[in-house]
């Protein structure tokens, strides 16, 4: 008699098969069924293309005067990015840090200069 799992050739006084362990006259077992994976809905972006709101980001930052709204779109783009797959992460994150750095750059420059002049007694009159 064979075993009904493997098909290994079982000995009269054996009550399960030395291969697999199974029990003398148990059915075969059924192979696992595979489970469907869950679909992926996020669209990958094509391989090689950058986020655009990155390249804004980093360009408006080092223009200075519109570092604040540079920031922002950094913040769009690096969450843009996480979603897409995007390219563009550095730009982004060198958009955002370059953005807040000149913004602070900028406030600690106002505030110097104000206090300067209204120590000075110079108010431009």
């Amino acid at each position: 008699m064979n075993c009904t799992n493997c098909g290994t050739a079982l000995a009269a006084e054996t009550s399960f098969c030395a291969n697999c362990g199974t029990p003398r006259g148990v059915a075969p077992q059924a192979a696992p069924q595979a489970t469907p994976a869950a679909p992926n809905y996020a669209q990958p972006a094509p391989a090689g293309q950058t986020n655009g709101l990155a390249i804004a980001s980093l360009v408006l930052s080092i223009l200075g005067c519109t570092a604040l709204v540079g920031a922002i779109l950094g913040h769009v783009a690096l969450g843009q990015i996480k979603r897409t797959g995007q390219g563009g992460r550095g730009l982004a994150v060198a958009g955002v840090a370059i953005g807040w750095g000149f913004l602070g750059f900028q406030i600690i420059y106002g505030v110097i200069i104000g206090v300067m002049l209204s120590t000075s007694g110079y108010y431009g009159y």
